[in-house]
């Protein structure tokens, strides 16, 4: 059964996340929102011996779920219909990865105050982004502002052209998600560079997910290796 969370279950419900990719990126939520937000809400289920199986959360219309049992699945999509969830995101991926080792890089720390700098960047290409401007700055700012996140970035000329963010940490875990290039300023080494800098900035095991092929390919070219 899928339970609404509660104070008194948020330990073990962080102890659940605390190795799993998409759950670090629900905790991470978590700790930006808390339980008392109207921007957020937050579920698990339990095994017949009462331990969590399953967390999951919707973010703006955005429903994640990570759970290590399959059989969970129809139930989870059930659920995320009924709650109204416009997109459903699961805690598979053909391809899961963890950086190992590459070529020293470094870039500029994303901070409070650069953080608008990189809205361009992460959007070029959506033609809407100015609508979600100030949802996704008052996110992104808090999550970057207490140190949820972590993120890099490149500048040439001034501008910013490449970036990378973690979407969610644990103590342990750090999982990268949002990686973007100018497309002007691809092909370049930039994305090799924002992307290295940022996992050998952050002291964490970390993570990806794909489910492109090439992108996965290019990605252990670089230092990742797929597990």
């Amino acid at each position: 059964m899928i339970r609404l969370l509660t104070d008194d279950k948020i330990k073990e419900f962080s102890d659940f996340c605390e190795n799993r990719l998409t759950a670090a990126v629900i905790y991470t939520n978590l700790l930006t929102y808390g339980l008392s937000s109207d921007d957020s809400l937050f579920w698990y289920s339990e095994d017949e011996k009462e331990n969590i199986n399953a967390v999951f959360s919707l973010s703006d219309g955005v429903f994640l779920a990570s759970t290590d049992n399959d059989s969970l699945r129809d139930e989870i999509e059930l659920f995320s219909q009924i709650v109204g969830a416009q997109k459903v995101s699961y805690s598979t991926a053909e391809y899961v990865m963890q950086y190992k080792d590459g070529e020293i890089h470094t870039a500029e720390d994303i901070t409070g105050e650069n953080i608008k700098d990189t809205f361009d960047v992460v959007f070029e290409n959506d033609a809407h982004r100015k609508a979600y401007f100030e949802k996704w700055y008052a996110d992104i700012s808090h999550k970057i502002r207490h140190n949820l996140i972590h993120g890099k970035c490149i500048y040439e000329d001034g501008k910013c052209i490449s970036v990378a963010f973690t979407s969610g940490e644990t103590d342990k875990i750090a999982v990268i998600s949002a990686v973007a290039t100018l497309e002007k300023y691809r092909k370049q080494g930039n994305g090799e560079r924002v992307v290295l800098s940022l996992a050998q900035s952050v002291d964490k095991e970390i993570y990806l997910l794909s489910d492109n092929k090439k992108t996965a390919e290019w990605y252990e070219r670089i230092g990742f290796e797929t597990i």
